[in-house]
């Protein structure tokens, strides 16, 4: 299933993303535009790539991110530079309206299934969350954070910690126990609502 032209949606953070490119035969790099609501909890995924680079374009509003654990703001027209290596968190809406944002990914080198799996465990994040199965913060369920999570390490996305061995030990025996539970990285269905293709609803937040 093609991932150019999902539609995704947190309610509890307030944020629709749409890809706009993916270059799944290719692997060479994803565009997706976001809009972010104000006075929303801002994603906590503060996380490292290996081998993807990522900017984003601040296209209105206020925002914020984090680099090498440094805190900085980006406004309309600005850009968040955000360099493979080094632990980071996207930009949240830091103002009192709409905050528009286009997202680059590019990956170097090249990798179609990295693409293309990583993608598919982003959409079951967040079709989670909208089917209602989140905490206050609009995380979803540990086993699932751990099964989808589990599956980036491959393509070298990691946690800012704690150390990628201790990651791998914990997140596999988690992922192991989840898939004994039924739980997998990621889910067709979750992929047929981003597209509509199949009903999607969208819980109320909290």
């Amino acid at each position: 299933m093609r991932l150019t032209g999902i539609v995704l949606h947190n309610p509890v953070l307030g944020v629709e993303l749409v890809t706009t490119e993916v270059d799944e035969d290719g692997g060479t790099r994803l565009v997706a535009d976001y809009e972010i609501e104000p006075h929303r909890p801002r994603d906590e995924f503060r996380h490292v790539h290996r081998t993807w680079t990522e900017e984003f374009q601040i296209l209105a509003g206020e925002a914020r991110y984090e680099v090498g654990g440094e805190e900085r703001p980006a406004r309309a027209g600005e850009v968040a530079e955000l360099p493979a290596n080094v632990p980071h968190l996207h930009p949240w809406n830091a103002g009192d309206g709409l905050m528009r944002m286009r997202q680059i990914a590019t990956l170097d080198p090249p990798d179609p299934e990295a693409l293309r799996y990583v993608g598919y465990g982003i959409a079951t994040l967040y079709g989670t969350v909208a089917e209602g199965r989140h905490d206050a913060k609009g995380r979803p369920p540990l086993m699932q954070v751990a099964s989808t999570l589990r599956s980036f390490q491959r393509y070298g996305i990691f946690l800012d910690k704690p150390a990628v061995p201790v990651q791998r030990l914990l997140f596999g025996l988690l992922a192991a126990i989840g898939w004994l539970g039924g739980v997998r990285p990621y889910y067709q269905r979750h992929l047929l609502q981003a597209t509509g293709a199949a009903p999607r609803r969208r819980a109320a937040a909290g």
